[in-house]
């Protein structure tokens, strides 16, 4: 046994995390999740000159992720003066395309504020019946790419709050849940919570930084 950990502790980094997942597997139960970072950047795209603070409704998102161990970590807020973008009519089926309104407000976005965060746009107003989009299920790492972001309607900071978890989890790769298999108070229904499966899942996104 002391000849086979001496051996272990000369092993890489990533083979030793790997043998803890595994052991972890083996006896029946997920490996702790490990604190990981999602930086943001943060746009509110109004025709209102002054619009409310997003800080609550950030505050509340964060929380609902946390529960995944993933901390939110706002670099930049900008309000954006492209007002004919503020109130998006209509929405590309099934996913947008790159001369669509949504493309536009990413790029519009990078244009004013380039990083490498993912660029989350808080519009006054989408299509009827639509809180949020994300422009990938999961989105692109880069970027620098025309779907490197989310889309959400402005509204009370509670709900705000949900709608960016809902639609951050959609870019980190997080699906709608087959009906039966989470409870009706998921995030990905029309709750705030998560399995633990799905918190797994969350924690593989290349997004996240340690």
């Amino acid at each position: 046994m002391r000849r086979s950990m001496k051996r272990l502790r000369h092993l890489p980094a990533v083979a030793l995390v790997t043998f803890n997942r595994c052991a972890f597997e083996l006896l029946g139960s997920p490996p702790p999740l490990a604190r990981s970072k999602l930086h943001l950047r943060v746009f509110r795209v109004s025709a209102d000159p002054g619009p409310a603070s997003l800080a609550p409704a950030l505050r509340h998102a964060a929380a609902i992720l946390a529960a995944a161990n993933i901390a939110l970590s706002v670099d930049h807020r900008q309000v954006l003066g492209r007002y004919h973008l503020a109130r998006v009519a209509q929405l590309e089926s099934p996913w947008p395309t790159p001369h669509g309104a949504l493309a536009h407000l990413v790029r519009s976005g990078r244009a004013a504020m380039p990083g490498s965060g993912l660029a989350l746009f808080v519009v006054d107003q989408l299509p009827r019946g639509t809180h949020g989009e994300s422009l990938g299920l999961p989105g692109p790492p880069m970027p620098d790419a025309d779907y490197s972001g989310v889309v959400v309607q402005e509204g009370q900071a509670q709900l705000l709050g949900r709608y960016i978890a809902h639609e951050l989890a959609h870019f980190l790769g997080l699906p709608h849940p087959v009906a039966g298999t989470a409870p009706d108070d998921n995030l990905m229904f029309n709750g705030d919570t998560l399995t633990a499966e799905q918190r797994q899942q969350l924690q593989r996104s290349p997004l996240l930084r340690g």
